[in-house]
């Protein structure tokens, strides 16, 4: 099913076979992947079994974190959100939500959306993830500031933030070097952390909690900070579906 501006922003439940059978053949050929090129190593899985509902809350630096992050949460699953944009392109939104992204909605009546589209997400797989920092920014290893809303929903809801941090590894030695084969990659599930209260000032604290804490395990397990390559460009197709789509 296409989305449109406007549908529900969670259109796809955990009992649609497809969104089962997808994601499970996803994460199959994303554990192969992530093993072989990038040494992926995972910490602090354990974190995970005594949360029940939660926001997870990561730093952004590949493309391809969404099905890392998705594998390293497996077999639990999260819906993760995206650009409308994104929801908008022919095939590829509608792969990228079979294996749980949601649009981050705007236009009219946009809130009342988003707001039951958060609680669906939430009702039906317990965890939301969200990329505070608003964009990908490639094998970055210094935290950008992140943005207020993933804490505004865990404040609102009481729900804890489970912070994860994506270290990248510079791999060393010549043979490896000249082979052009990508960083080591290192996943480390924290602590979840817990909103005192509903406040602006509780979420602004809450955010800059996850993002100290995942600066400091980046820190601590020797993330290389010497290949960021800055904001990752969009894609031409979402300007593309932006010019075409009404203001909203």
């Amino acid at each position: 099913m296409a989305y449109r501006r406007g549908h529900r922003v969670v259109t796809f439940t955990p009992s649609f076979l497809p969104f089962i059978l997808i994601f499970q053949l996803t994460m199959f050929l994303v554990a192969a992947a992530t093993r072989t090129l990038f040494g992926l190593r995972i910490k602090g899985r354990k974190r995970l079994r005594a949360v029940d509902r939660a926001i997870v809350v990561s730093n952004h630096t590949l493309v391809l974190d969404p099905g890392i992050l998705a594998y390293v949460l497996w077999p639990r699953r999260a819906y993760c959100t995206m650009l409308e944009e994104t929801a908008l392109i022919p095939v590829l939104g509608t792969f990228t939500r079979l294996l749980g992204a949601i649009p981050l909605v705007r236009g009219p009546r946009a809130i009342v959306r988003q707001e039951r589209g958060f609680d669906d997400a939430i009702r039906h797989l317990g965890l939301l993830h969200f990329f505070p920092e608003g964009e990908c920014y490639l094998r970055n290893q210094q935290v950008m500031p992140f943005h207020r809303g993933a804490f505004h929903i865990a404040c609102r809801r009481g729900l804890p933030v489970v912070p994860i941090a994506i270290v990248l590894r510079e791999r060393t030695g010549k043979i490896w070097r000249r082979l052009g084969l990508p960083p080591r990659i290192l996943v480390t599930i924290l602590e979840p952390l817990h909103p005192v209260s509903s406040s602006r000032s509780a979420e602004e604290e809450l955010a800059s909690r996850a993002r100290g804490a995942i600066q400091a395990a980046i820190d601590r397990e020797g993330g290389c900070k010497t290949m960021g390559r800055g904001a990752m460009p969009r894609l031409g197709l979402h300007q593309a579906v932006s010019d075409q789509s009404p203001a909203g």
